[in-house]
């Protein structure tokens, strides 16, 4: 008799995130969890596209991307975007007044 793994295995990201930039950077780090699992033992985790949990996402949207693949070849995948928004105001420094007289 041959049993076949035809279940697929399981995971799961997190909802998308949206956070505004760090202080005086043009990213934010960003930590996350994509969780898996399968029914036998074997299954490995990889991101495809996107950036690791922990990185200075860039402003703008980031999207990442997971698939688990069990010991027998069955996959599943998740996505989730990390949108990183702008919101510190540009700053600018003026020299202080100037006063000058006219030539003759």
């Amino acid at each position: 008799m041959t049993v076949n793994d035809t279940e697929v295995p399981t995971i799961t990201c997190p909802a998308n995130i949206v956070v505004s930039n760090d202080a005086n950077s043009c990213s934010a780090v960003v930590t996350y969890n994509v969780t898996f699992g399968d029914n036998c033992p074997g299954a490995t985790i990889a991101q495809t596209s996107g950036l690791a949990s922990g990185s200075a996402f860039p402003v703008g949207t980031t999207t990442n991307t997971f698939v688990v693949t069990d010991a027998h070849g069955n996959t599943a995948t998740c996505s989730f975007t990390v949108t990183v928004s702008d919101n510190q105001a540009p700053s600018v420094n003026c020299p202080s007044n100037i006063s000058v007289s006219n030539d003759n």
